[in-house]
């Protein structure tokens, strides 16, 4: 008997405790209401009061909540019965799971569910390496692991040794209304960054302000800077914002940094000359390539992921090193200095970006591996009767 997501409804375990706001756990968000719009059962495992939980309020689903800490150890994995627990009271049939900490775990809790498919979605450049013995179980039990780009592909399988045909390419799921193109300032350089309410180390956003004093202060251009500090919560609320703050009154630099709260990131972008990536531990921010697709230029921590995707897309922004004032300063005066032949570029590219990360796609795709995991274990292990 064979599957049809479209029709037989599925009970849906979504995992993802964080306290960040990132590219992952909004792409679980995203995943979570294309399950539940086509009619499936979805719970939501996440830590309370995080910036996911909330988002989930808002559109009422069903939450659980992790206790304890977040790094989970072999000799804490029992604390995870409640987990344990709602797979087996609420008769899940998919575990779809973005953090590789509670991957372990669950690969054993689900060692003798024939029935039940685990689905891993990575947005990050490992590590680690999962090689020894004491993994390929659990390693083994994964059905299918979701990717935003084939680069990444040998990567995971050099470190977690799974097969290439257990491995999708998914891309990003964006959406942007490139209709609309709004005009810029002739006036000023206008830059942008995105950092999540959770943030609690200053350390990815200092260079930032480094790299903006610099370019302020010295003879780069004979426009001015402003560089729009976004976020989904208000600043004040920030426990980052005094650290911030101080910088910016020592170095006069009130001008030139603005804190916004955005609702849309993806139309705030339209109206900037750059978009500047600073959380270095994504091998692809979704908001970077948003900012490609509204023909933004990009700097971008350098990582494999961020270096072949400028490889493969040519001159739409520079990578850096991360944590390197110096580094990016450079990279954004390059990109200023060309912003046009940048610009010019980017209107070829962005058909390519929206094949490779865009969501016309992405809503049928996801559902049909869904498919595809629940019907392959049927096979594997065929009900008796």
């Amino acid at each position: 008997m064979q599957i049809d997501i479209y029709k037989d409804q599925q009970n849906i375990l979504y995992v993802c405790p964080s306290k960040y706001w990132g590219t992952r756990e909004r792409m679980a968000l995203k995943d979570i209401k294309i399950a539940r719009d086509v009619g499936h059962n979805v719970f939501l495992y996440c830590l309370r009061d995080s910036s996911l939980h909330e988002h989930a309020k808002r559109e009422n689903i069903h939450c659980f909540f992790h206790q304890g800490k977040n790094r989970i150890k072999f000799r804490h994995w029992y604390r995870l019965g409640e987990l344990r627990s709602i797979i087996k009271k609420f008769d899940v049939n998919i575990v779809h799971c973005y953090n590789l900490n509670y991957l372990w775990p669950l690969s054993y809790f689900l060692r003798k569910e024939k029935y039940k498919s685990l689905i891993l979605t990575l947005n990050r450049d490992l590590k680690s390496f999962y090689l020894n013995f004491y993994f390929r179980p659990l390693v083994s039990r994964i059905d299918l692991v979701f990717l935003p780009m084939k680069e990444m592909l040998e990567s995971v399988r050099g470190h977690l040794n799974i097969p290439p045909m257990k491995m999708e390419f998914i891309g990003l799921g964006l959406k942007v209304d490139r209709k609309v193109e709004l005009e810029k300032s002739k006036e000023c350089w206008d830059i942008g960054l995105f950092v999540g309410g959770h943030e609690e180390d200053a350390s990815n956003i200092m260079p930032v302000l480094r790299c903006l004093n610099s370019l302020v202060h010295g003879p780069f251009s004979e426009r001015n800077f402003k560089l729009h500090l976004l976020s989904d919560k208000k600043w004040m609320e920030f426990v980052i914002f005094s650290e911030v703050d101080k910088f910016i009154t020592e170095n006069n630099l009130e001008d030139h940094v603005e804190f916004q709260r955005a609702e849309s990131v993806e139309e705030y972008q339209k109206n900037l000359h750059l978009w500047i990536a600073v959380n270095p531990s994504e091998a692809l921010e979704d908001y970077t390539m948003t900012a490609l697709v509204n023909k933004v230029p990009v700097v971008t921590p350098r990582n494999p992921s961020s270096m072949e995707m400028i490889r493969q897309l040519g001159r739409v922004g520079k990578t850096y090193k991360s944590g390197d004032a110096r580094d990016l300063k450079n990279c954004c005066v390059e990109v200023l200095s060309k912003s046009n032949q940048y610009c010019q570029n980017l209107t070829f590219v962005r058909e390519q970006i929206e094949r490779m990360f865009g969501g016309k796609t992405y809503k049928n795709q996801i559902l049909s591996l869904y498919e595809k995991s629940l019907n392959k274990r049927l096979r594997l292990y065929p009900v008796k009767r």
